[in-house]
């Protein structure tokens, strides 16, 4: 779960969403949770990752996680109801149960273990 400054609002990846086989991402504004039905290509399930929003890019960024028998090590971002997959050369070794967090003054994301 991550805040999205921009539109106020609490933004939740569920990765357990059997009716659609893919990555969900709700939004919660005051008192009501919108699904935020994302286009493809998307992450696979996962458990475990974690979420970062950048206000800069207006875009919230996922990283790492766990899936059936893998822990993963790839970077999306969903922005405009959208999923991107961004590979770097240059990433954080593959991780679950880490934290992530935007530091505005560096222009950067943090992955902390």
């Amino acid at each position: 779960m991550v805040y999205h400054s921009v539109s106020d609002s609490i933004v939740f990846v569920d990765p357990r969403d059997d009716t659609f086989f893919a990555t969900t991402v709700w939004s919660w504004a005051n008192p009501v949770w919108t699904r935020v039905d994302g286009l493809t290509p998307f992450p696979s399930t996962r458990r475990h990752q974690s979420l970062a929003f950048d206000s800069e890019g207006d875009q919230l960024l996922l990283f790492g996680g766990h899936h059936i028998d893998a822990v993963l090590g790839d970077t999306w971002a969903f922005k405009d109801g959208a999923w991107t997959d961004m590979p770097t050369a240059d990433a954080p070794s593959a991780r679950r149960f880490h934290d992530m967090v935007c530091d505005k003054a560096r222009k950067e994301v943090l992955a902390v273990r």
